[in-house]
């Protein structure tokens, strides 16, 4: 029936150099194929690491720049309680506080004296240095008093006139009232008028 015939080895080979060429050609394409899967794995995954280690950055940088701005709002602050009471009245206080918050990152500096010759520094310490140098407009320290006579209920103002001594008796009833400083006081007396 059937009859079972060996190949020759010759038959095993491609009989022309071209199809051995097409041969070794389809194998190169197929390993190239797969060194390009390869790569285009290793691109998508070193990639998205990017992107991840980017997001972090930017995570990191945003926290940065709140605690910057935490603790130049601090610096700010304690500036502004070390001032001399009444050096800046108290309604221009919180509009000075943002004032020096916007000028305190500002890193470029000016000459700010009269004659061009003098040292250059920053509009925030330029503005710390004037507004430390102002003496005080109002009095917040609750005004000097002697007792005449000896009586008790009866006060003698030194240097205060009429409209100092209704200011002062304002204050002192906001105070008793609210149980709060003299200056804190004042600034509601102050936005009463």
């Amino acid at each position: 029936m059937f009859e079972k015939t060996k190949k020759k080895p010759e038959e095993n080979k491609p009989q022309t150099q071209e199809a051995a060429a097409v041969e070794t050609s389809g194998q190169k394409d197929e390993n190239e194929n797969e060194k390009n899967i390869d790569l285009s794995a290793e691109l998508a995954t070193a990639t998205a690491k990017a992107e991840a280690a980017t997001q972090k950055a930017n995570e990191l940088q945003a926290k940065l720049e709140q605690m910057e701005l935490q603790s130049r709002e601090k610096e700010v602050a304690e500036f502004c309680n070390s001032l001399k009471p009444g050096a800046v009245l108290p309604k221009f206080i919180p509009g000075m506080k943002r004032l020096l918050n916007l000028l305190a990152p500002e890193e470029e500096t000016f000459d700010f004296s009269t004659d061009g010759k003098g040292e250059k520094e920053t509009c925030y310490d330029f503005a710390k240095a004037f507004l430390s140098s102002l003496e005080p407009q109002i009095p917040l320290d609750p005004l000097k008093a002697k007792k005449a006579d000896g009586e008790d209920d009866e006060i003698e103002f030194a240097d205060a006139d009429d409209e100092d001594l209704e200011l002062n008796r304002k204050v002192k009833a906001v105070m008793k009232e609210k149980g709060i400083s003299y200056e804190q006081a004042l600034h509601i007396v102050e936005k009463r008028r």
